[in-house]
């Protein structure tokens, strides 16, 4: 047994041995207000006390009955003063008991969850009594909450190559709200694929990522790929969208504007891209029937063409030229097609 689970156990023994003693008291309180209060009710008591009053008033002069006077209306006040009292400790009897009823609530509500999750990691990792050496919320307790995998060993297998994978062994036992967006981003990757699925849906896999992180998940998504898992991939970028997918559909506000296999978008897109490194005249290239448009990045240009048969014209224009060190016709990216094609709809 746990020293959580003894500390509760007996925190609730005290607690109930208090509300027990509380009630024996308010009970007690109560029954002698009670007494008193039908002893004075009670006809012959009262004509007691006046036949009392009255012999005692009798024997006495003027100024001792004045005094007798206020003793009884003291003890009157003392009376009234008494019930006060008397209501107030039953109040905060009562307030105690309730405040006692609240916190034993909470420990029961605490042990039924942490009982719960115990029993959900017992059932999955195929034990009877749900105990396990690790956390509840930890990496290990999320990863092994999965379909499809009954046995713990081969989740700790499993979960030993994807942590060293992604270079964060240290973080089997840490709890979940504890890491940075970034491992959260692996945590939640790595329990996506840890029962090897033939349907991996990402959303935006890489957001919260640095290059490196990246690249090894890139890799792992292209291993995941050549054993035959289909990914249904979303994302805002459109350069990971070219390098993953085979076949698109772009949406603005919920409806299609281009889908189909990314080959064929880039063919009957028609428009590419050359590449030239070198020293020559931009507008004498403007000029070209068929180019587009003529950019300079960096120490290269970027001469956009309607199509593919405008790129002898360009060439021809440097045949005789030996300042020219780079000449490379590109498909247009993805994002240049999106841009285009997906600006159209943006504000309808």
């Amino acid at each position: 047994m746990g020293v959580g689970r003894t500390i509760r156990r007996a925190t609730r023994r005290v607690t109930r041995a208090v509300r027990r003693v509380t009630r024996s008291v308010s009970r007690t309180i109560r029954r002698i207000g009670r007494e008193t209060e039908n002893a004075l009710r009670n006809p012959l008591v009262q004509g007691a006390i006046v036949a009392g009053l009255g012999a005692a008033t009798g024997g006495l002069g003027l100024g001792s009955a004045a005094a007798l006077g206020a003793t009884t209306a003291s003890a009157s006040s003392q009376y009234q003063a008494q019930k006060e009292a008397e209501k107030q400790a039953e109040a905060e009897a009562q307030a105690q008991e309730a405040e006692l009823d609240r916190i034993q609530r909470e420990q029961e509500a605490e042990e039924a969850w942490q009982k719960e999750q115990q029993q959900i990691a017992g059932q999955i990792a195929g034990t009877q009594t749900g105990s396990s050496q690790y956390g509840s919320g930890s990496t290990y307790d999320f990863s092994s909450m999965l379909r499809d995998v009954s046995d713990e060993e081969d989740i700790l297998k499993k979960l030993d190559y994807w942590l060293n994978y992604f270079q964060i062994p240290d973080y089997l036992n840490r709890k979940i709200k504890e890491l940075s967006k970034g491992n959260q981003q692996k945590i939640q990757f790595i329990s996506a694929v840890i029962n090897e699925p033939k349907l991996l849906i990402l959303d935006e896999p890489f957001t919260g990522l640095d290059p490196i992180n990246v690249k090894l998940l890139k890799d792992a998504i292209y291993d995941l790929q050549k054993k035959g898992t289909s990914i249904i991939f979303s994302s805002h970028q459109m350069e990971h969208v070219e390098e993953f997918c085979e076949k698109l559909v772009i949406l603005v506000h919920g409806h299609p504007v281009l889908e189909g296999y990314l080959k064929q978008i880039k063919k009957d897109y028609r428009k590419k891209n050359i590449v030239i490194q070198g020293k020559f005249d931009p507008k004498k290239i403007e000029k070209i029937k068929g180019v587009l448009s003529v950019t300079k990045e960096h120490d290269e240009y970027v001469v956009k063409i309607s199509d593919e048969s405008v790129v002898k014209d360009v060439f021809h224009s440097f045949s005789k030229s030996d300042e020219i060190t780079k000449f490379v016709t590109l498909e247009p990216s993805l994002n240049e097609i999106f841009i285009e094609k997906v600006g159209a709809h943006y504000d309808e």
